[in-house]
């Protein structure tokens, strides 16, 4: 594993070998990453999110998802993450129809955060994705 400068690695992180990240990224807690990824400067990994083996990540992560791909796109929710972190059957079914409204279809970032606001139940859960979204730099993977 490769660490570059001024890198920010969050608590209970799990990095597998030959993984390597450039500068300024930002791993939030809770993060698996599969072996052989790459991850581009200045990016962001949302927590609990699930990077799979041999991706190429050039935007930021969403929480609470899993990522795959050369480039990495979010693929879908990352349920069993979620369960195994304690989160409701509830939680986890609002999380995943935020994250279906996002990157499924062709809305926009703000159409599908419409959605997602009026959709989706409030929760300090859909508060933390949609903030992220909106605090995203470099674009979301999706």
């Amino acid at each position: 594993v490769h660490i570059a400068h001024d890198c920010q690695l969050g608590s209970h992180i799990a990095i597998a070998n030959t993984s390597n990240f450039a500068g300024h990224v930002v791993v939030e807690d809770h993060v698996r990453v599969g072996g052989v990824c790459s991850f581009n400067q200045f990016i962001r990994i949302g927590k609990h999110s699930f990077i799979a083996g041999d991706s190429a990540v050039n935007k930021d992560i969403l929480p609470f998802t899993r990522a795959q791909g050369k480039y990495a796109v979010s693929r879908a929710l990352n349920s069993i993450g979620l369960e195994r972190a304690g989160y409701s059957k509830d939680e986890i079914a609002n999380l995943k129809k935020a994250v279906r409204l996002l990157i499924m279809g062709d809305r926009t970032i703000e159409e599908a955060l419409k959605e997602i606001e009026t959709q989706c139940a409030p929760s300090e859960a859909i508060q933390y994705f949609t903030q992220f979204i909106q605090g995203s730099e470099r674009g979301v993977a999706r």
